[in-house]
């Protein structure tokens, strides 16, 4: 039996595929990043991931959108307030609802 952990999740968009390439950059690699940037050690990403599935995405598409999951609802909840800073960037947040 596993027992799993409940993730919150918020979506940015129109990150640049400068910042944030999701054929060619680590995934996991760019979340450790965001976490750093955000300035707050408690911050932890469970996981990032393009809005649309890997497969729907443009290759050509200048910008993506992306969503942000984490195990703290009141991270989600600071993250839809103030938004999340990535590369010397704001980037506004929303809730994510799949």
């Amino acid at each position: 039996m596993e027992v799993r952990r409940r993730k919150c999740g918020v979506v940015i968009h129109r990150v640049p595929v400068e910042e944030i390439n999701p054929h060619q950059d680590d995934m996991e690699e760019s979340a450790r990043e965001i976490e750093r940037q955000s300035g707050n050690q408690d911050i932890k990403i469970a996981r990032l991931r393009t809005l649309k599935a890997p497969t729907k995405l443009n290759p050509a598409a200048r910008y993506n959108s992306f969503v942000i999951q984490t195990h703290d609802p009141t991270t989600a909840n600071k993250w839809i307030k103030s938004g999340v800073y990535y590369n010397c960037r704001l980037y506004p947040v929303e809730q994510h609802t799949p």
